[in-house]
């Protein structure tokens, strides 16, 4: 009776700790090859015939047990499915945001540079970025106020022309 209640709580404890979802998989297989290895011996003892060594019975059942739960733990706690399927995951949400982005961002409708570099000399035509406007067409929704949206379907930027007194002077000067 005392060798069945020692069986009963070395399982308890095997399956709660091989249950806990904070325990380390390594952890847990080890727990669980501790539990069988003292299952297996105390029943290897238990069936061992009274003409033979029963510690021989203990050692041979429990260290097969031990193997063999630690065989069966690589597949139950196995984390490399887990950690593919989530790499799955990961690799079609990626796409499904640029996917999202692609269609949130401007298209590009028209664009054209300001000309206003004609009337500089051809000598200082190098030191000014030229202005330049492009329009976009958008489809997005805006927050005006508590209770207004406004949706906007166009969008216009104007660069106004720049000083660059870091530009290199062109060749041929």
């Amino acid at each position: 009776m005392k060798d069945t209640h020692s069986i009963i709580l070395a399982g308890v404890m095997a399956l709660s700790l091989s249950a806990c979802s904070t325990t380390r998989n390594r952890t847990k297989s080890l727990a669980t090859m501790a539990g069988a290895a003292v299952i297996g011996g105390t029943i290897g003892a238990m069936v061992a015939p009274k003409n033979e060594n029963g510690m021989a019975h203990t050692a041979l059942w429990g260290g097969v047990s031990a193997a063999s739960a630690g065989a069966i733990s690589l597949f139950v706690f196995d984390e490399e499915a887990k950690r593919e399927a989530a790499e799955v995951r990961a690799s079609k949400l990626e796409k499904e945001l640029g996917e999202f982005r692609a269609s949130i961002e401007p298209q590009l409708v028209a664009s054209n540079e300001v000309q206003a570099t004609k009337s500089l000399p051809p000598q200082l035509q190098h030191l000014v970025t030229p202005a330049k406007w492009s329009l976009y067409r958008v489809d997005r929704w805006t927050t005006v106020g508590d209770n207004e949206l406004v949706h906007q379907d166009q969008l216009f930027r104007f660069e106004q022309s720049q000083l660059n007194p870091q530009a290199p002077k062109p060749k041929g000067e």
